[in-house]
Parts: C-alpha cells; sequence; structure tokens
C-alpha cells in the first residue's frame, strides 16, 4: 500500500550549530523591547535557520513571544530561562537545549541552527526505530549522535533502526566514543559513562616570601601565593608569579588525572634593605620625598636615590646612595651644628631681660642661650631700674661665650613715712601703708599721704642719681560735734556699735561720716537714729523715750484666770498697758494651765492669744449648699448638688504638741516641731485621738465629712471659687513640693482661706470622716 508522503525520520534532524551573546545588539532594550508578567525586559534570542514551521517551548518558565523574521525567528524568554525545545513537524523535535550562558534581561542571545532539507520521496508507510537511552556520571555532558549535537544527559531519544556513532564530552573530563546499533526487536539500547576526570590541582609556594600574584597560562586567577588551585585541565601549563619586590618569575608544570602537583617557585629579589640613622634626629629625605625623622628603615628598589638630611640650625647632608639588589646597606651620620651658645650675667644685679636681634627671648640673666645660629647677632638687655644695653657678638660653630656686662642704674632709694597711718601714693599711685622704702626712678615726682576723714598730706620733690631722700607726711583729720540729749536721762549712748556713755553728753572731735546713734534705757523703748556728721558742723540729737503700750491678751477658751509677772490681773480677754521688755504670762482654767514669756517692743504685736491644754481652735461655718466634686477626676464624677448644716471646723491642723499632749507620744515623721502638723498617724489612731479629747474636755469633737471639708475649703457662702484654698497662687496659701523644702513647717504661717481656715491646701493630707 504505497502513498506520497514528506521525508520524516524518527530522529531529530535539527542541531545547534553556535550558541553566543550579542553584548551590541540594542534590540531587547532599547528598540524591540517585550515585558514579562513581572513587568521585566525578556531577553530575545535570535534563531538563524532557513527552516520554516517551527515550534517552540521555554521549560518551566515558558516563552513570551515568537516572532517570524526574515531569515531567523526572535524567541523572548524571561530572563533566568535554562533551556530551549524546538519542534518541527517533518524534521522532528531537539528536545531541552540547554543554554551554554546565564538568560539576562534585556540581553539579546544568537542561535545557529543546522537542519536537514524537506524534500518530497515515495516511501512505505512504516519506519521501524527504537529508544536510545544515555546518563552519565556527573550529568550534563553533551552528547553528539552521528556527529550531531543532540542534548545534553541524561537524554532520551527515539531513532532509526541501524548502525549509529555516539561522543560524550565534558569540560574537564575525558571524551568517550564509540558505534551502537539499534534494532527495533531487541529493546532499548542504555548507555551508561562514569566520566573519567581529566583534571588535577596545582600547589603553588613563593620563595623566599608569600604574596606573590598567581597567572597559569598567562591569565590572572586572582589569588596570591601560598595558594591551592581549583581544577585545571591535565597536561602541561606555565606558572607565572609576579610580586612588588621580586623579577616576575616563571615555571612549567604538568598536570596529572585528580593528582595535585606540587609548584615551589624561587623568586629573585630586585630590591635591597636600607637603614639610615642620624644624630641629632633629623629629617630624611629620598629623592625629595619626607621618609622619616632620625631613622630609616625600609626596602629600595635597586638603583640611584639622592639623600638628604635636614635640621633646623645644623648643616645640611646630601649625597647619592646606590641601591643593589640582594646588598642591605647601613649608614651613621652625625650633622655638625650650625649654631653656638652664649652665657650672660649682669652687674650690679642680674634679672635683666634678654632680646637677641629685636625678638625677645623669655630669659633673665644670669642665663645660657644654647642655640643661637652662628654669625653676629645684636643682644639688648633691659631692666626695670636700669639704663638698656645692646652690644654684638659673633657667634661660632659649636662654641660657646661667657659674657659679663654692667648696667647703668636710674633709681635711687627713699624712704616715706606717715603720721598718723595713712595710704602712701607717688604720681597718684599706691605704694604701700604708713611706710615705705624701695626704689624710685630719678625725675620729679609726687609724693602724698592719704586717709580717709583727713585733708591729704603732698610734697613735690626732683629725685636725682646720688641722693638718699626720706619724706614723712601728716594728714589732718576732718572733726565735728555731736549733742545727744534724752527723757529720762541717763539712757546709755551706743556711737556705731560701741558704747560711748549716757545722756546728757556732747562728743568733740568726731571724725566727719555716718553713725548710727542708739539710745536705751532699761523699761523705756530703745531709740535709733543715723546722722551724717560734716567737718565744722554740730549735730544735735533731743529725744524723749516711750515707756510701754497697750496689748490685748486672750486665751481659748475664753475666762482663763491671768497672771502679769506673777500679780493676777484678771479673766481673759484682758487688755492692759505693758512697759517695754519681757514679761510672765500665766493662764489657768479649771485644770488646765499654761506659762509663756512674751516680749513688748515698740513695733511688736499687741495682741496675744494662747490656747490652753487640750483645747483646739475652732472657726464657726455658716450652712448652705454648693455643687461639689469634679468631671475631671475618676473618682470626683460627677458634679452634683450637696447642702450642709452649720458646723465648727478647726483653724489650724492638729498640732504635734496637741497630740503629744493628748496621746504622750508623737508618731511623726518631721518630729521636733511642736507647731508643725502631727503626721504618720491612721484614721484609727485619729479615732482614738477624738475619743480622749472629748474625755479630757467634755466636748464632742469629731472628724468633718468629706462634703463638710471641701465646702469649707472653698469658703462656705463666702467661696469665691479660687484655684488654691482662698487663693488663685498656691505660694501665698500653701506649702507644697515647689517651696517646701520635702518638710512639713508650722501650721498658720501661710495665707488663710476666706473662712479665716488655714493650710487646706498643701502641708499634709487630712482626714475625713467618710469615703
Amino acid at each position: 500500500f504505497v502513498i506520497i508522503l514528506f521525508s520524516l525520520t524518527l530522529s531529530a534532524q535539527i542541531a545547534v550549530k553556535s550558541f553566543r551573546i550579542l553584548s551590541t545588539d540594542q534590540t531587547a532594550r532599547i528598540t524591540d523591547p517585550v515585558i514579562d508578567q513581572n513587568g521585566e525586559k525578556c531577553a530575545l534570542i535570535k534563531v538563524v535557520t532557513t527552516q520554516t514551521g517551527f515550534g517552540w517551548e521555554g521549560g518551566m518558565l515558558g516563552i513570551v513571544k515568537v516572532e517570524p523574521k526574515l531569515g531567523e525567528y526572535w524567541v523572548y524568554v524571561p530572563h533566568g530561562a535554562k533551556k530551549l525545545t524546538i519542534k518541527h513537524g517533518k524534521l522532528g523535535i531537539l528536545r531541552n537545549y540547554i543554554y551554554t550562558e546565564a538568560i539576562k534581561e534585556a540581553t539579546v542571545y544568537e542561535i545557529v541552527l543546522t537542519t536537514d532539507r524537506v524534500k518530497t520521496i515515495v516511501e512505505e508507510w512504516e519506519i521501524k526505530s527504537q529508544w536510545v537511552v544515555i546518563t552519565t556520571e556527573p550529568e550534563g555532558a553533551d552528547v553528539y549522535l552521528d556527529d550531531k549535537h543532540c542534548g545534553q544527559t541524561p537524554y532520551q531519544q527515539e531513532f532509526k533502526e541501524g548502525k549509529h556513532t555516539y561522543r560524550i564530552s565534558k569540560d574537564l573530563y575525558h571524551t568517550e566514543a564509540g558505534q551502537f546499533e539499534l534494532k527495533s526487536d531487541e529493546g532499548k539500547k542504555k548507555m551508561d559513562f562514569n566520566l573519567r576526570p581529566n583534571y588535577g590541582f596545582v600547589n603553588i609556594k613563593s620563595s623566599p616570601e608569600d604574596g606573590a600574584a598567581i597567572f597559569i597560562d598567562d591569565v590572572a586567577i586572582n589569588k596570591v601565593t601560598p595558594n591551592k588551585t581549583d581544577r585545571i585541565k591535565s597536561g602541561k601549563h606555565t606558572i607565572l608569579l609576579t610580586h612588588k619586590w621580586y623579577e616576575d618569575t616563571q615555571k612549567e608544570i604538568e598536570v596529572k588525572d585528580e593528582e595535585t602537583a606540587e609548584a615551589i617557585i624561587n623568586m629573585i629579589p630586585k630590591f635591597a634593605e636600607v637603614v639610615i640613622n642620624a644624630s641629632p634626629d633629623a629629617e630624611i629625605f629620598i629623592d625629595g620625598k619626607l621618609e622619616g625623622s632620625g631613622h630609616f628603615s625600609k626596602r629600595l628598589i635597586a638603583g640611584t636615590y639622592t639623600l638628604e638630611l635636614k635640621k633646623t640650625m645644623y648643616h645640611d647632608i646630601t649625597e647619592n646612595i646606590e641601591v643593589k639588589a640582594g646588598e642591605p646597606i647601613t649608614k651613621q651620620y652625625e650633622l655638625h651644628p650650625a649654631f653656638g651658645g652664649i652665657s650672660i650675667q649682669t652687674t650690679p644685679e642680674n634679672s635683666a631681660e634678654v632680646s637677641v636681634d629685636g625678638t625677645p627671648s623669655g630669659k633673665i640673666t644670669p642665663c645660657t642661650l644654647e642655640q643661637l645660629p652662628s654669625g653676629e647677632h645684636l643682644i639688648t638687655l633691659r631692666s626695670e631700674w636700669y639704663e638698656p644695653k645692646k652690644f654684638r657678638i659673633t657667634v661660632e660653630d659649636g662654641k660657646s661665650q661667657n659674657i659679663t656686662q654692667e648696667l647703668t642704674p636710674t633709681f635711687v632709694e627713699i624712704t616715706i613715712t606717715t603720721s598718723p597711718k595713712a595710704d602712701i601714693y607717688v604720681d597718684n599711685q599706691k605704694f604701700g601703708n604708713e611706710i615705705y622704702t624701695g626704689r624710685i626712678k630719678t625725675g620729679i615726682h609726687t609724693f602724698e599721704a592719704r586717709k580717709d576723714k583727713h585733708h591729704s598730706d603732698q610734697k613735690k620733690e626732683e629725685i636725682i642719681i646720688g641722693n638718699q631722700y626720706n619724706f614723712s607726711l601728716s594728714p589732718i583729720p576732718k572733726y565735728g560735734t555731736l549733742k545727744v540729749v534724752s527723757d529720762p536721762f541717763d539712757a546709755t549712748i551706743t556711737l556705731n556699735d560701741k558704747e560711748s556713755g549716757t545722756t546728757p553728753k556732747t562728743f568733740y572731735d568726731l571724725l566727719i561720716g555716718k553713725y548710727t546713734v542708739k539710745i536705751t534705757k532699761k523699761g523705756y523703748a530703745p531709740l535709733t537714729k543715723t546722722i551724717t556728721l560734716e567737718e565744722g558742723q554740730t549735730e544735735n540729737i533731743n529725744v524723749e523715750l516711750l515707756s510701754g503700750k497697750q496689748i490685748t491678751i486672750n486665751s481659748n477658751p475664753q475666762g482663763a484666770q491671768l497672771f502679769i509677772d506673777n500679780d493676777y490681773k484678771g479673766t481673759t480677754p484682758f487688755p492692759s498697758e505693758l512697759s517695754f521688755g519681757n514679761h510672765t504670762i500665766k493662764l489657768t482654767k479649771e485644770d488646765q494651765t499654761i506659762e509663756e514669756t512674751i516680749n513688748i517692743i515698740e513695733d511688736g504685736k499687741t495682741d496675744f492669744n494662747f490656747n490652753l491644754t487640750g483645747s483646739i481652735e475652732m472657726v464657726f461655718v455658716k450652712g448652705g449648699c454648693f455643687n461639689m466634686g469634679s468631671n475631671d477626676g475618676g473618682d470626683e464624677k460627677p458634679v452634683h448638688k450637696v447642702c450642709v448644716d452649720d458646723f465648727y471646723i478647726g483653724k489650724y491642723e492638729v498640732t504635734q504638741k496637741q497630740w503629744r499632749e493628748i496621746m504622750g507620744n508623737n508618731p511623726s515623721n518631721f518630729s521636733g516641731c511642736d507647731d508643725c502638723p502631727v503626721e504618720q498617724v491612721s484614721w484609727n489612731d485619729v479615732q482614738k485621738f477624738i475619743k480622749k479629747l472629748n474625755q479630757k474636755t467634755g466636748k464632742n469633737y469629731r472628724l468633718p465629712s468629706e462634703a463638710e471639708w471641701e465646702y469649707a475649703a472653698r469658703g462656705g457662702v463666702s467661696a469665691s471659687s479660687t484655684t488654691y484654698a482662698g487663693r488663685n497662687n498656691i505660694r501665698k496659701v500653701a506649702w507644697y513640693t515647689n517651696n517646701s523644702g520635702s518638710k512639713t513647717h508650722k501650721v498658720g504661717t501661710k495665707q488663710a482661706n476666706e473662712l479665716g481656715i488655714y493650710d487646706m491646701t498643701g502641708n499634709v493630707c487630712e482626714w475625713c470622716s467618710d469615703w
């Protein structure tokens, strides 16, 4: 049975002749780019072939686009693609061709195909074939069948019956080649190859130093000695070593399969070790470049160098040195000084400042100038009490000279004394006090003795060398007169804190100025006056002393019996006139007694209030209604109307003294202050205190409720909506963090609120009866 067919062989008639990168082709990047599904530019493979009708598969990453062109196909693939399958209905399949270059983004590659031509023939329908399976260890070897590249191992493909040739090749492995015959009735042909390594290694060392750069067959491997190479193809190779300090050296070695060749290469030095020492330490220059100071030790490449040694105040040294490879050089140099020294002293005394060529040396005689440049110099000597001295001197290399110069004085010795003791001035400049002996320059000078509240004594004199001078200066006092009279007389007079007799008295010859005059007499108010006494003037003081003033003594509770200086006066409240001075006050009521001393002074207080033992001073609070609470604080919400009845509340916080008198103890942390508030007491402690207080006084004290406390703190019916209890300025009403010094303070020392209650803000926290 015969039909007309195209020629079809079951083995692929497609092969890759070449694969390369077209590095200058910008088709994929600029002229005809294609974007893949990741938004990146595809790589472009230009497949060169004279045939048409191909199909394409791109492995797992696929193919983005194929465009047929004249004489070639443009195949766009994502970057990172690994292989390509080419199919043809008549020429067969080139399956899984693996790219020999990495596929990069927007890069153009070229594949040149070789294929059979398509012919029309008359042939029997049935063509017998068999499978060929080829594996290698390692994988990835190129497979050539009948001299055509078919792919890489592992490889499988169906071929027609008959004899075929094969070649298996892989870089760094020996090639396997031969023939095989396929028969359709004998089963598939399976060939396994264990490829024999065609590589070895080289262990490269350099002597006498490591660090040489390595080239193998003129290719740099970017490693330095010592180094064991990666795999190298078996056979002969040339190893070249390069090093900064050695001649380039090469050696030929032979690499054998799976063996490590040893290459120890001796390099020839092209340098010498050069050591240069300079005394004293000098700057060392090699060919004009500064290389050190005092000492130089380095390698130098063979050749001729210019050596220079330089140091200030020394003569330079310059010479050429020849460096020969492998021959060390050590040189020692002594620099010769370009300076000398002079030692200078002056008579009749030293301490003259020395200048050289108009520049201060910073030294005073006697001194040594150790390093003066050789040559002539102008030396200047200056001293406060002598004329300047100038002279020239010639300094020679390495030599020292001793010089003594006599200075001409410009002063005389004088003595100045004062009576009475006064400050001494010469030409308006203070020289001392009471007596001065010392030098003074020649010329006309003004000598003066100055004393407070005195007329100065002054003298002008010309001072001449060779004379002796002794001056005595006497300032004249400035006096005034003071008369002091008092009623009553015999009062004590104190002038500027010094007792000076009793009234009446006249003070003659008092130095002028301000005086504080205090007149005191027992039983009378003291009197103080300040006067300014002027020269030749008389100041009069005529005063009447006050004998006492009106005061009031009160107690809480009132009605206590009053004794003043042990004399019974009546019951409180009690007005009385007391003389100035201290008085003993005694108050008694029932079984309560207090005794204190008060001081009556002219500008002191007139009301004296006393609390009897066990009593608490209270303030009346008229009842009323107010809006209690705050919407800002979580435990104070909501604002709500509250009404309270009339009540009395303590004027002050309970003091440590009051607590101690009732409880017999003082638990306070800040103890030792009777009028400070008691603290460190619990609510239960307070209940015990109140119980004992009520038993002792027969009254009915209790803690205020929270509503009563807040109503009283706000000022009751007189409330003025202030931020704090009674004021908007916290400093006026409270002791708190910023002014308390982290301790409690006496009660009632800040301002009260509208009801006359103290310390409702600050000092200590206060208990209430309810939550």
